[in-house]
C-alpha cells in the first residue's frame, strides 16, 4: 500500500491546510442562524457536513497531486473545456431556477453544482495550452487566424455565463485577459478583445432596453449599481453591504473574541459570501492581517512553482490558476469593504459552499501536481549527474 506523503511544495500544503482549517473554525462561529432556521440550532449538523467537504476537498487535491501529470496531459484542456461548455448549455436548458437564475445543476442527495466553477478552470487549461504551443494567432494579429483559437473560447464562456451571472462573466474575461498578457500576445489581439468586449455591453444593453425579459437578471444588474451608488440602505443588496461594513468597523482594530460576532445575526450569508466580514469582526486587524497575508504567500508560492518548472504549459496554468483564486478572494474582500457592488464571489477555500471548495481544490491539485512533476524531474537529474 502506497504511504501517505505530501509531495511538491511544502509551504503551499502549508498555507492550503490553514485556509481550511480557517474555513472550518469561522463557518462554526457565524452558522447560528441558519441552524436555527433549518435544523433547530443544531450547529452540529453544519459543522459535521462542511467539515465533510473541506475533507473531500483535501481529498481532491491529494488525489490530483498524486496521481495527475498535468504536464503530461495537456489534451485534458481541450476535454475539460469541452465539458464545461456543455455543462453550461445544459444549465441554461435544465439548470435549477433560483431567483431568476440557472447557475447550478441538481445533483442526487440534494446537492448542486455549479458549471461555471469548472468553466473558469477550463478556459485557464485551454489558454496555457494555446500559449505553450506558440500559436501564431497570439503573435501577430490577424481577425480570421484568431478568432477561432482565441476569440471564440473565451466569449461564448462569457456568453453562456452572462446571462445569470455577471460577475463570474466578467471574471472569467479578466482572467483569460491577464493570461494572455502573461503570455506576450499581441497588442492589436489584446486591444481588439477590449473593443468586442465593449461593444458586447453595448449590444446587451440595447438589447435588454428594447427586449426587457430577454435577460431576466439584468433588471437585478441595474439595481445593484443604482443602489450601490445612491447608498439607499432599505435596498436588500444595499443592506448586506451596510451590515457588513458594521461588522468589519465593530471589529476594528481588536477584535471582539472568537464567536462573538453580533452581525452574524443580521448579516445574510454571513458564513458565505461575507463570511470574511464576521472573521475581522471577531479577530480584528491581526484576523485581516494574516487571511490577507495567507493569500498573498499562496500567490507568491504559486508563481515560485512556475518559475521553476521547465514546462511552458505547466508554468502558465499555475500563472493562470493563481490569479483566478487570488483575484477572487480579492474581490470577495473588497465587496464585504463596500468598495464594490455585491457579487456573490466566495471566499476561496473559506467560504462555505460544496462546488466552490471542491473546484478551488481541483485548482490547487493541479498547481501540487505541477510541483510535484517538477520535483520528482530534479531529483532524478540530480541522481543522473
Amino acid at each position: 500500500m502506497e504511504r501517505f506523503r505530501l509531495e511538491g511544495n511544502k509551504k503551499l500544503w502549508g498555507i492550503v491546510i490553514g485556509l481550511l482549517s480557517i474555513s472550518l473554525i469561522a463557518v462554526f462561529s457565524t452558522i447560528g442562524n441558519l441552524a436555527w432556521v433549518s435544523h433547530g440550532g443544531n450547529t452540529s449538523f453544519f459543522l459535521f457536513k462542511h467539515g465533510f467537504i473541506l475533507l473531500t476537498g483535501f481529498a481532491i487535491i491529494y488525489l490530483i497531486h498524486k496521481h495527475l501529470n498535468i504536464v503530461r496531459f495537456s489534451k485534458l484542456a481541450l476535454i475539460v473545456l469541452y465539458i464545461s461548455i456543455a455543462l453550461l448549455i445544459l444549465t441554461i436548458v435544465a439548470g435549477l431556477n433560483v431567483n431568476d437564475a440557472k447557475r447550478v445543476l441538481q445533483l442526487p442527495l440534494g446537492l448542486t453544482f455549479q458549471p461555471s466553477d469548472i468553466a473558469k478552470i477550463g478556459i485557464v487549461m485551454y489558454l496555457a495550452r494555446l500559449m505553450a504551443s506558440d500559436n501564431e494567432a497570439l503573435k501577430t494579429f490577424s481577425f480570421t487566424k484568431s478568432i477561432i483559437p482565441v476569440y471564440l473560447p473565451i466569449f461564448l464562456i462569457c456568453l453562456l455565463i452572462l446571462p445569470f451571472n455577471l460577475s463570474t462573466a466578467m471574471m472569467v474575461f479578466a482572467i483569460s485577459f491577464v493570461m494572455l498578457l502573461i503570455g506576450n500576445a499581441n497588442a492589436k489581439l489584446l486591444r481588439s478583445l477590449i473593443g468586442i468586449a465593449g461593444l458586447s455591453v453595448v449590444l446587451t444593453i440595447g438589447i435588454v432596453k428594447v427586449f426587457p425579459d430577454a435577460i431576466p437578471r439584468a433588471t437585478t444588474w441595474e439595481h445593484r449599481i443604482e443602489n450601490y451608488f445612491s447608498g439607499d440602505n432599505s435596498e436588500e443588496d444595499n443592506y448586506q453591504a451596510l451590515q457588513s461594513k458594521i461588522a468589519i468597523a465593530n471589529g476594528w482594530p481588536t477584535g471582539k473574541g472568537y464567536g462573538n460576532s453580533t452581525q452574524r445575526h443580521f448579516l445574510p450569508q454571513s458564513y458565505n459570501d461575507f463570511i470574511f466580514s464576521t472573521i475581522i469582526e471577531q479577530g480584528g486587524l491581526i484576523a485581516l492581517l494574516i487571511l490577507l497575508g495567507i493569500y498573498i504567500s499562496f500567490f507568491s508560492q504559486c508563481f515560485k512553482i512556475a518559475s521553476r518548472t521547465t514546462s511552458k504549459f505547466g508554468s502558465y496554468l499555475v500563472q493562470g490558476l493563481a490569479f483566478m483564486i487570488m483575484f477572487q478572494a480579492l474581490i470577495n474582500m473588497m465587496v464585504a469593504s463596500g468598495i464594490l457592488p455585491v457579487t456573490g464571489q466566495p471566499l476561496p477555500l473559506v467560504s462555505m459552499g460544496g462546488t466552490s471548495i471542491w473546484m478551488t481544490s481541483i485548482a490547487v491539485g493541479i498547481i501540487l501536481s505541477v510541483s510535484r512533476t517538477t520535483e520528482h524531474n530534479t531529483d532524478i537529474k540530480e541522481s543522473n549527474e
